[in-house]
């Protein structure tokens, strides 16, 4: 069994609705979506498109996919994560936007954000004790993927390459598509499925999510969601002083 802490978007927004369609999985419920009709992707080429990503859900990893040490047990864990997330308050995250990066379809953040990035430190940080260290397996997996001497470094202390400076807050869609021409029309599907949501609808960090992998292989079942803080004021600016002084605390 493998647990994983993840930004998930709200149950009931539009984004996660949109996403549970485009996997074809609620992974809350455990159950089945019905897939959209995308214009210039079959529905078998969307499911092979999508398999891997769907399989871990909607979300943005900040603590990845790990095994719980033999030192410690689940209900610690859940209690570290209320105690985490009762530490900060809710932030807006900056507008969403679709990016291709290393040929895979993802939706980032249009700008830099420090909350954000301090939240996905913090959690790689915090929640280390729990994790157990990898195998010789993983870490070869893990190994196989062209990585930076930092990236390396990282994968053998934290059992992660992709954290601290080399993170990057980002909302899978799609496996690789080395096809230039398969990914200009996959591109202007995402455009049109997830253009106007993306635009539309604020986007919000109001809690951590714990994702839990039953078997190997199995596809990830979000577990429970722990809400953060709620702000105690509407003023944006305020907010951000509030977490602010949050985070130097961290």
């Amino acid at each position: 069994m493998r647990y994983a802490l993840y930004y998930a978007p709200e149950r009931d927004s539009r984004l996660w609705k949109k996403l549970c369609c485009w996997f074809g999985r609620d992974p809350e419920t455990n159950q089945a979506v019905v897939r959209p009709a995308v214009k210039g992707i079959s529905t078998d080429r969307l499911i092979e498109l999508t398999k891997t990503p769907a399989r871990y859900g909607p979300h943005a990893t900040l603590k990845a996919p790990f095994r719980l040490h033999t030192d410690m047990h689940i209900s610690l864990l859940t209690q570290k994560l209320e105690e985490f997330c009762a530490g900060f308050y809710s932030f807006a995250l900056p507008q969403l936007t679709i990016a291709c990066i290393d040929n895979f379809f993802c939706l980032v953040p249009g700008e830099y954000s420090i909350i954000l990035q301090k939240i996905a430190d913090q959690c790689v940080r915090e929640f280390d004790r729990f994790r157990a260290p990898l195998t010789p397996l993983e870490k070869a997996r893990r190994r196989a993927a062209i990585l930076t001497n930092k990236e390396k470094h990282y994968l053998q202390r934290w059992g992660y390459p992709y954290v601290l400076d080399c993170y990057r807050f980002h909302i899978t869609l799609t496996a690789r598509i080395h096809d230039k021409t398969e990914r200009k029309h996959v591109h202007e599907a995402i455009m049109h499925e997830f253009g106007v949501i993306v635009e539309q609808e604020p986007v919000r960090l109001n809690g951590i999510s714990l994702f839990v992998e039953p078997e190997p292989g199995i596809p990830f079942q979000l577990k429970q969601r722990f809400p953060c803080a709620s702000a105690r004021t509407e003023n944006a600016q305020a907010t951000r002083e509030l977490n602010n002084e949050i985070m130097l605390n961290l």
